[in-house]
């Protein structure tokens, strides 16, 4: 992943910079969300164990699985466009 997180050509000082925006071990319990829709970006996010269901809703409420997140797939790059 480094190679696709850090980009090229930042100096070793920045890179340590870069560390203080980054939130490790964020933990959620089994069900608990991650992210809603209509939530403020609060930046990429990715998974690095366990899974995750990208949900939604249809018009009488009831669940619809949309995606499944596996270790290391990224998300929230929709939020980064419409805040």
């Amino acid at each position: 992943m480094d190679n696709l997180c850090i980009p090229k050509g930042l100096p070793r000082s920045e890179v340590g910079e870069l560390a203080l925006l980054v939130n490790r071990n964020n933990i959620r319990q089994k069900g608990e969300a991650i992210y809603h829709a209509g939530s403020p970006f609060r930046g990429i996010i990715a998974l690095r164990s366990g899974s995750a269901k990208l949900l939604s809703f249809d018009q009488n409420g009831n669940e619809l699985v949309v995606d499944f997140i596996l270790p290391g797939e990224l998300l929230g790059f929709d939020g980064m466009s419409s805040q």
